[in-house]
């Protein structure tokens, strides 16, 4: 048999039975440190039901989540990347598939109500090596003990073991106690190795995405914008693997984009990859090759693993793919929240989905061409 047709079959054969696995335990804020198991017969992502019991959310209890309601945060910057402040909403227009909508809300300049309520930066050591991992967690404790250790917004430390993200210290301004912490749990921040070729890659690609949705799922609970960083050259692509995919595959790959799409939104989380490798040599080709995958996926059968990177995820949500620079990498984190401090939210009533998942292009436009908007680029509305 031609070695392409078995790389393919034994490809969607591992797709379905990884996405058959139990979800992982994710610690977060919200999230005890235990395994969160979805029901029986699990098929698409977007089916998976937290466990009750296993969230634990902060002051009020979670609200709804209306899915007609849009809500966006942006960042509008410069030619220099710097913030741009004191804009109104006047000067704002937003287009949702090509059409004006209405606003119902809108706030600027980081108003109390959609200021950064938390910061996640989660240690990857399912995609790093040694010596990068050694360097982020050096970099971050840097960033933490910054300002004499005064946080300006909480923040809160996990490590991504393949097991979930456990969390490191607990969620706080308090940057010196973070960083010890931190420092206590450093010698658990080694590289994860399980098997290696394509199907370790399968392996790292389910388990980064389905701990990612924890976390997000946890930090919906939590009002506000939040930032979450995750220090990581990226998870697989799967690219060249996938030689004319099943339906059933690229239906699978496409509830996996609506689910990271919606959830990042809803949960009002900005993402940044930001890469802990800092040096002048690095593969810029071969990191830079997510820029292939950022156009919005529509339908089923444009679908592909690599729509699913965590460049692209990160691009798509508003944030930034951080590449490899000589900037120390505190400094970046530093920066970004800064920036991130200073953003406009808009609120509008999305129009009724003909079909479920259907896709939606977003536009936010400034008066001003000198200037550029940072956000969410598109979405998948939701029929009743």
């Amino acid at each position: 048999m031609d070695r392409t047709r078995i790389d393919r079959s034994r490809c969607v054969a591992l797709a379905l039975a990884g996405l058959a696995l139990t979800v992982l335990a994710a610690g977060s804020i919200l999230l005890h440190a235990q395994q969160v198991v979805p029901p029986p017969g699990l098929n698409h992502p977007h089916s998976e039901q937290l466990d009750a019991g296993a969230l634990k959310p902060i002051g009020n209890k979670m609200q709804p989540i209306d899915p007609r309601l849009i809500h966006l945060d942006a960042l509008v910057t410069d030619k220099q990347g710097k913030p741009v402040t004191n804009l109104t909403a006047q000067d704002f227009t937003v287009l949702d598939a090509g059409h004006p909508v209405t606003l119902t809300d809108f706030a600027a300049d980081g108003a109390k109500a959609d200021a950064i309520s938390a910061v996640l930066i989660v240690f990857d050591t399912v995609n790093s090596s040694l010596v990068d991992t050694a360097y982020a967690r050096d970099q971050v404790m840097e960033y933490l003990k910054s300002d004499g250790g005064k946080l300006h917004h909480p923040v809160a430390l996990f490590m991504f073991n393949g097991d979930g993200a456990v969390p490191i210290g607990q969620e706080t301004t308090d940057g010196n106690a973070l960083a010890a912490a931190l420092q206590v749990q450093g010698a658990n921040l080694h590289p994860v190795r399980r098997s290696e070729g394509f199907y370790g890659d399968e392996e790292k690609l389910d388990r980064s995405l389905r701990t990612m949705a924890m976390l997000t799922r946890g930090s919906a609970q939590i009002p506000g914008r939040k930032l979450m960083f995750w220090v990581s050259p990226g998870w697989p692509f799967l690219v060249g693997t996938q030689v004319n995919p099943s339906g059933k595959a690229l239906d699978i790959y496409f509830q996996w984009i609506v689910l990271m799409s919606n959830g990042l939104r809803q949960a009002r989380v900005t993402l940044f990859d930001i890469d802990p490798v800092r040096n002048s040599g690095a593969d810029l080709f071969h990191w830079n090759y997510y820029r292939e995958y950022l156009k919005g996926v529509q339908k089923p059968n444009n679908a592909n693993a690599a729509n699913l990177a965590l460049q692209v995820l990160a691009e798509q949500s508003g944030g930034r793919a951080i590449s490899p620079t000589n900037k120390d990498l505190w400094q970046e984190i530093a920066s970004n929240v800064a920036s991130y401090d200073s953003d406009y939210s808009f609120i509008f009533n999305g129009p009724e989905a003909k079909h479920p998942d259907e896709y939606h292009a977003l536009t936010v436009r400034v008066n001003n061409p000198e200037l550029v908007v940072h956000t969410r680029n598109a979405y998948y509305a939701e029929s009743k």
